[in-house]
């Protein structure tokens, strides 16, 4: 785990050879370490780890289900698939089983009978986790408006669940009613102020509504997640929106230190060195940033303002 945490995943993935040679047949620890082997990104290793589960406890569900969410990254859908009906036939009453048919009919691009299975799971087994399932899948076959509605209903009886309530307030902002959004983040902090993620797309939000305030949100933000380059994006563009360029540059500069292969940061990057006189520099980060396609959000943006500083 200290390995993972300091980006090492090489040295990750022999030590986690070295723990599945010590738990031996012992499954619960194994399928904790096939775990960690995905972190690693080693789902050979996790594969391995889960054999060994499996070899001494066939029907141990863990181990079971982990594996055929292996089988799937590695593009093995029959087996997923065939792994999937027999979760199901053994536990007819758990989640689990729907839930991995959702999971590998929405990769075989069959989002009506994913919707059906993450259906069932929820009927099973009502919880955050399947609740969300159900509504990425309804969201992406029939629309915003169905998923909203889906944890409209759910919020009315499980008035705790920030998980349900972070979900509906992103998806009021991919909707474009930012009002709703901001709304609900504000709502979702009320329960959980320290939360870093609803302070960073609340302040997002705010951008969008050209509302000042969202400096100080993304300040707050940056205060609970210390050193992460999304939240320093945040803040620098913030800056830059409230009339604050050589900040922003600044701030901005950090933020793509920390993660230099994100275009939606070297764009934010780009348009502060425009506006303070650096368009030498601007077109620099232009041009990396769509040197990897044209697969971000600001990508038009960005074609727009490279043929300016040209």
């Amino acid at each position: 785990r200290a390995q993972l945490a300091n980006g090492d995943a090489a040295a990750a993935k022999t030590t986690l050879g070295a723990a599945t040679r010590f738990a031996d047949y012992n499954a619960p620890r194994q399928v904790e370490i096939a775990n960690l082997q995905l972190a690693a990104s080693n789902p050979a290793g996790a594969a391995y780890s889960l054999e060994k589960a499996l070899s001494s406890n066939p029907d141990y569900l863990p181990a079971q289900a982990l594996m055929t969410a292996v089988d799937l990254r590695t593009g093995n859908v029959a087996k997923a698939d065939k792994r999937a009906l027999g979760i199901v036939t053994l536990n007819p009453k758990r989640a689990v089983g729907f839930s991995l048919q959702g999971d590998i009919a929405m990769v075989k691009g069959q989002t009506g009978s994913a919707v059906d299975a993450y259906r069932r799971a929820h009927r099973a087994e009502p919880s955050s986790s399947t609740l969300l399932q159900l509504f990425r899948a309804l969201s992406s076959s029939e629309g915003e408006k169905t998923g909203q509605q889906l944890i409209e209903g759910w919020l009315k009886v499980n008035t705790q669940d920030n998980a349900a309530r972070k979900a509906l307030a992103d998806s009021y902002a991919r909707a474009g009613n930012f009002s709703a959004a901001r709304l609900t983040y504000d709502a979702a902090l009320k329960i959980n102020p320290d939360d870093a993620e609803a302070l960073n797309n609340l302040a997002n939000v705010q951008l969008r509504l050209k509302d000042p305030g969202a400096v100080k949100t993304a300040e707050l933000a940056l205060g609970k997640a210390p050193g992460n380059p999304l939240l320093i994006d945040t803040l620098g563009w913030a800056l830059l929106q409230n009339g604050q360029p050589d900040r922003a540059v600044q701030v901005l500069r950090d933020a793509r230190l920390r993660e230099p292969g994100n275009p939606e940061i070297r764009y934010h990057l780009a348009v502060a060195l425009a506006q303070t006189g650096r368009k030498v520099e601007a077109k620099e980060e232009l041009e990396v940033a769509l040197k990897g396609g044209r697969n971000f959000e600001s990508a038009a943006e960005a074609e727009k303002l490279l043929r300016l500083v040209r």
